[in-house]
């Protein structure tokens, strides 16, 4: 693209770093540090992908150099669930029922007001983290541990858990403007831990819940100011219609950036770094490609000290990719958020339910030894 990069990121092993045309280093959470490296550099645009790491960074970056991209107040929003909140009740977003309580006394009072069954939400985080589904009043004080653990004190939200299909979306917003919502089926972990683990496209949608989705994903974007960039968007599919959990101002993670892009052709990281530029972005479909990604998951914790890939997945046309991150005398741990995957698998298929089963059949085809 003609593009010089410079990439923001902690010493380690990450593979942007030899990539980049100038590798900075700084932690991407350091907002002061990113802004003043961005000044110096005169940069025409800063990006991210899949995390909600850099968000606020990012905001701050395009409020100081005056950039196209969200603001440091939309990054707020999109990241801290309290904001977030707010911002639908607002815009007038059909979301969850919640409560904001600074202590297990007041989650034990607002449980009573919400009822069970309900979830149990750190105010910020990603990939599951601090979120726990409770059925019943004496499973409380583990779900609210593990959700003041996550971000080290403070609030917490209380939610309604809203029954019924639980999916996903990635939207792209171009001038205020929504030009795409890409529904897709998500698959979580078990309960209590409500994690993404894997997802597949397309998701088959009638008209009706298409149109729903279409206008919730819409005032979603608004009430938050996504106005020129990728949302990652959580819903659920109840009696009542479409209702949205949550959306990230980015897009989403779990291979959904290369799944959209197996699907319908759309170059969805070009996407991102044009309109971090203010360029107007192509989103003409080109393609119709059902795949499926899923997670590759330690059997327990302890130490990986190996693992084993069939010759078939190796050979087989319809595995797009498969990635191990673990590596033989890691520490490794049992999942319980995003955070734990070891690997992660995309394979292609004639329908989304014939590419799951691929990809379900690939993971289990792989022998992780932990001891």
């Amino acid at each position: 693209m003609g593009l010089t990069t410079y990439v923001v990121s902690i010493p380690g092993d990450y593979p942007g770093i030899a990539m980049a045309d100038v590798y900075l280093e700084a932690d991407i959470t350091d907002e002061q540090s990113v802004v003043a490296m961005a000044r110096r550099h005169a940069v025409d645009g800063v990006v991210s992908a899949s995390t909600d790491l850099a968000i606020l960074s990012i905001g701050a970056v395009v409020d100081a150099l005056g950039l196209p991209g969200i603001t440091r107040e939309t990054a707020i929003r999109s990241t801290n669930k309290i904001r977030m909140k707010e911002a639908f009740l607002a815009g007038g977003v059909p979301t969850a029922a919640w409560r904001v309580v600074s202590s297990y006394e007041e989650a034990v009072e607002a449980s009573g007001e919400i009822g069970y069954p309900l979830m149990v939400k750190a105010v910020a985080g990603m990939g599951g983290q601090g979120i726990t589904k409770v059925s019943a009043a004496d499973d409380l004080r583990g779900a609210w541990d593990r959700a003041v653990h996550a971000v080290g004190g403070g609030e917490v939200i209380l939610e309604e858990f809203m029954a019924g299909l639980e999916f996903g979306a990635q939207a792209m917003a171009v001038g205020g403007q929504l030009r795409y919502v890409v529904p897709h089926n998500d698959k979580v972990s078990p309960p209590p831990y409500y994690s993404p683990i894997g997802h597949s496209f397309p998701m088959d949608l009638d008209a009706q819940v298409e149109a729903d989705l279409w206008d919730c994903v819409e005032k979603g974007l608004a009430a938050l100011g996504i106005d020129n960039g990728h949302a990652n968007v959580d819903c659920v599919l109840t009696r009542e219609g479409v209702r949205i959990i949550e959306i990230g101002a980015r897009v989403g993670a779990t291979c959904l950036p290369e799944s959209t892009m197996i699907l319908t052709g759309m170059d969805v990281y070009r996407q991102i770094i044009d309109l971090s530029l203010g360029r107007r972005p192509d989103w003409r479909v080109s393609a119709n490609q059902p795949n499926a990604a899923l997670y590759i998951m330690a059997p327990r914790t302890g130490t990986m000290t190996g693992f084993g890939i069939p010759s078939w997945v190796r050979e087989d046309p319809a595995v797009y990719r498969l990635t191990m991150y673990a590596k033989p005398g890691q520490q490794v741990r049992r999942f319980t958020m995003g955070r734990d995957r070891i690997g992660e698998v995309i394979v292609t298929g004639e329908s989304a339910k014939a590419a799951e089963a691929k990809a379900r059949a690939v993971v289990e085809s792989i022998a992780i030894e932990v001891t």
